[in-house]
């Protein structure tokens, strides 16, 4: 099997996740027909070149105390660096574009512990005075948050991959989302297929389940990487744990990725302007810990783990070493045992709070270069049918309802991808056609701002520091 064939099997094997036992990796690679070095070097190599971004364990942010919105800002008049280095700047924001809109250039998503401190965020970046308007768009139901990448991709280059056993459909219907397994690995009432993987447009831990919409139908994103992954990748530039079979070693390493990515005009910050920003960021720091509290939804939630559950959720959400015994290797980063991890992460499995572990990948590097927020208006009656028959979209990887607002109409949102701009406009168009819905507002991604994840450090020391 050539090397880019065997590529795009050991992505089929990392999207559908990495089991919860000694040696994850043999298993993939025995589905893959590779060995598990080879499986290992290919997965070292696509995570050098960033076609995945990490490995990671996914968490329910809503199980974890955490609460999370969508805003759409306008930057004032000759701010718009210093909004934009402002909104990086936050912890609580883990992804931020800028879209192809007049009214609404730039949106980003804020993650954080619990209802009072997202108030307290919204009400700094008001107070900051870089924004002309913004508006605070949280869901108000859920029907998707999932993509899959390589059976999409592999349709668009005219391939026929086996997805193989672990491959089967899964469902788009949010009681399917909860993580309940259908038999065959595959989840129930599925169409197309749809597995979990965070893409480069929407984080899954961007949803705020309202009206009726239960908390554990909300997935969560994953973590950013951490130095013992790096320290692997580093080591795939070598001969022996580099280059999968066919292909040369030293090839280039991916680029960095977790931190603040402003736009080259943010480091040009005005003496006015980073006062401002400098302001708000220190006025929202202090309302956290002025109003940190064991009522605080968040607290409470992360009451309810064991202090080495919490550690195990910050470690294991930054990254997962690409070896053959990852929980072996993260264990040792905790002072535990392999047992001691397997049974803690089992456990968390159980009640809800792990969703997964498993690949991030970039859809932009595996070829799909087209991305639009769909924005769409829908009668209130048809908001249900709709967003459950354009969940069933292979191409579209987030589906959510919500709030309008009077001067902001569209009150359902999907994701959409394809190989380039024109595959998301034909799309959208008939997606409209057999949901009889008007056409809708397309917002095309111009920039990623920032893109990471949410920062699950669940002491409040940690956290409020």
């Amino acid at each position: 099997m050539a090397a880019a064939q065997d590529d795009w099997a050991v992505l089929l094997g990392l999207e559908e996740g990495l089991r919860l036992c000694e040696r994850p990796f043999e298993e993939l690679a025995a589905r893959a027909g590779l060995s598990e070095d080879d499986f290992l070097r290919h997965t070292r190599w696509l995570l050098l070149d960033g076609k995945v971004r990490r490995l990671a364990c996914l968490w329910s942010s809503r199980r974890l105390g955490f609460s999370s919105t969508l805003v759409a800002a306008h930057p004032a008049a000759g701010a718009g660096s210093e909004a934009v280095s402002l909104v990086n700047s936050l912890r609580e924001v883990t992804h931020h574009y800028r879209r192809s809109s007049e009214r609404f250039p730039l949106w980003f998503t804020l993650t954080a512990r619990g209802p009072a401190r997202l108030r307290q965020l919204l009400a700094s970046l008001e107070e900051s005075g870089l924004f002309e308007e913004a508006a605070d768009l949280p869901s108000t139901r859920f029907f998707k948050a999932r993509l899959r990448l390589a059976p999409l991709l592999a349709a668009a280059a005219g391939r026929n991959l086996p997805l193989g056993e672990g491959g089967a459909a899964r469902g788009s219907r949010a009681s399917d989302e909860a993580g309940q397994p259908a038999p065959g690995g595959g989840r129930r009432g599925a169409v197309v297929p749809s597995t979990q993987a965070e893409t480069s447009e929407a984080p899954e831990s961007e949803i705020r389940p309202e009206a009726g919409v239960k908390a554990e139908d909300a997935p969560a994103a994953a973590g950013a990487g951490r130095r013992e992954a790096a320290k692997e990748k580093a080591a795939a530039r070598g001969a022996s744990k580099g280059a999968p079979p066919g292909r040369a070693a030293g090839a280039p390493a991916a680029k960095k990725t977790g931190g603040p990515v402003a736009s080259p005009g943010a480091r040009q910050v005005s003496e006015r302007s980073a006062a401002a920003a400098g302001g708000a960021r220190a006025r929202a720091e202090a309302a956290g810990k002025e109003n940190s509290s064991s009522a605080d939804a968040g607290e409470d939630a992360a009451a309810r783990l064991s202090d080495f559950e919490k550690r195990l959720v910050d470690l294991a959400s930054r990254g997962l070493d690409p070896v053959s015994r990852p929980w072996l290797s993260l264990g040792e980063e905790l002072g535990a045992c392999e047992g001691e991890v397997l049974e803690a992460l089992r456990s968390l499995k159980e009640r809800g709070v792990l969703r997964r572990a498993g690949a991030v990948l970039d859809s932009r590097k595996l070829g799909l270069s087209g991305a639009a927020l769909g924005c769409w208006r829908v009668e209130e009656e048809k908001v249900e049918s709709v967003g459950r028959a354009f969940a069933a979209q292979a191409q579209v990887s987030h589906c959510l309802a919500r709030r309008p607002l009077e001067s902001w109409p569209w009150n359902l949102y999907t994701m959409l991808h394809g190989t380039d701009d024109g595959a998301v406009k034909n799309a959208a168009h008939e997606m409209a056609a057999a949901a009889r819905a008007p056409e809708p507002l397309l917002l095309f991604t111009e920039e990623e701002l920032k893109k990471s994840a949410p920062d699950y450090r669940l002491s409040h020391k940690e956290v409020r520091s």
